[in-house]
Parts: C-alpha cells; structure tokens; sequence
C-alpha cells in the first residue's frame, strides 16, 4: 500500500502540499452481488494522521468521516496558533 496525500478539506494533492496522509484500502462489504456484477466493495482508510505527527493515527470507515475529522483537525490547530 502506497501513502495518498489530502489537503484539509480531503482532496487528493502532491506530497509537498499535503496537511495529511493514509493509506486507501478497499474492503469487500459482504453484500451478495446481484447476478453479472461484481461484489459492492468500499474502501477504508487507514493509518491517517497529519504529515508529520504519526502518533496521531486513525482508521476510519468512510471518506465523509476521515474528511469531518481534517475539519476538526485543522480548526483546533488554527485555534492554538491564535
């Protein structure tokens, strides 16, 4: 598994432009698959932290879940820098 690189609001960027990272990991949901196409499948992330502080890290279930943690993850640094 290769790192991927977000900015605050999740979208993916460059390393050198990049608040945090993880590693995308697709996940088999166990759904039986209706006849001709493939099993549904989602994809987790794991080890996520910002660049910089690996002690941090977190897996989460969903991109909307990973993207509300950046959001509070990057309002409480901007408050302690005030």
């Amino acid at each position: 598994m290769q790192w991927v690189y977000y900015d605050a609001e999740g979208k993916r960027v460059p390393e050198e432009e990049a608040l945090f990272k993880g590693k995308e990991v697709s996940v088999d949901s166990g759904v039986p698959a209706t006849l001709g196409f493939g099993s549904p499948a989602s994809t987790r992330y794991h080890d996520v932290h910002p660049v910089g502080q690996p002690e941090l890290r977190k897996t989460f279930k969903s991109f909307t879940e990973m993207q509300m943690w950046f959001n509070d993850h990057d309002s409480n640094a901007k408050n302690k820098v005030r």
